[in-house]
């Protein structure tokens, strides 16, 4: 991907949501994710809006089938080799980090 193939910065390139309402009414944001060319991540999260660290991991699971969906029908490869190569980058993220997380913002469930 070339520097100026995508728009960048917070709002530039941003994945619509326009005539989706209907398919949203009912749901909350969790999380937002964003990707420098060639670099690291940036990863702003609600832990607030779910009721367990166990249900992120499953929005994580549900999100790589989706995914994998998507990359077959852009890359004309099969669901399977998309799923297997996303759980591959998986385990070599959770093998070897690229980075240390930062909090940029905290905020405590009284209980």
């Amino acid at each position: 991907m070339s520097d100026d193939a995508i728009p960048t910065g917070a709002d530039a390139g941003a994945i619509s949501t326009i005539d989706k309402e209907e398919l949203l009414a009912r749901s909350v944001e969790v999380v937002r994710m964003w990707v420098e060319n060639g670099g690291g991540g940036t990863f702003i999260i609600k832990p607030d809006r779910l009721e367990s660290p166990e249900m992120f991991g499953m929005m994580l699971a549900d999100c790589a089938r989706h995914a994998a969906v998507a990359y077959a029908h852009e890359l004309g490869i099969t669901q399977s080799a998309a799923m297997d190569a996303i759980w591959e980058g998986l385990d070599e993220e959770r093998d070897d980090p690229s980075g240390e997380p930062e909090t940029i913002e905290t905020s405590r469930r009284t209980h």
